[in-house]
């Protein structure tokens, strides 16, 4: 009797169904696909954190060192402007800084060698 019922409509159960189990696959995947690329794009954005922090640390790690380089630098400039102005003094006050190193008599000499 069931079957009797049922006959004249048993193509749009099946169709139904199919349509109904077609449809569940359909959200299933989407629902799997979001939740797959939801979870892959938390970790992507957490790596990409993690790199950013770990390039700012080098970065700022790099920094300390240049600023310590530059400052050696800077007082080893200062150290030898310091040396240049006693070296100039000490010049100023030789009484032979403007002599060429020989007087006439020694050019004398010298081209008597000759």
């Amino acid at each position: 009797m069931l079957k009797a019922l049922l006959a004249p409509y048993l193509s749009w159960i099946v169709t139904a169904a199919v349509v109904t189990a077609v449809g569940l696959s359909i959200y299933a995947y989407n629902a799997v696909y979001e939740r797959g690329y939801e979870a892959m794009r938390v970790v992507h954005e957490k790596a990409l954190a993690d790199q950013a922090a770990a390039n700012n640390a080098v970065i700022t790690a790099a920094e300390k060192g240049l600023r310590e380089d530059v400052a050696l630098i800077i007082l080893e400039k200062e150290k030898l402007e310091d040396e240049v102005a006693r070296l100039n003094r000490e010049a100023a006050q030789d009484p032979g800084a403007a002599d060429g190193g020989i007087g006439l008599g020694s050019v004398q000499r010298l081209n008597s060698v000759r």
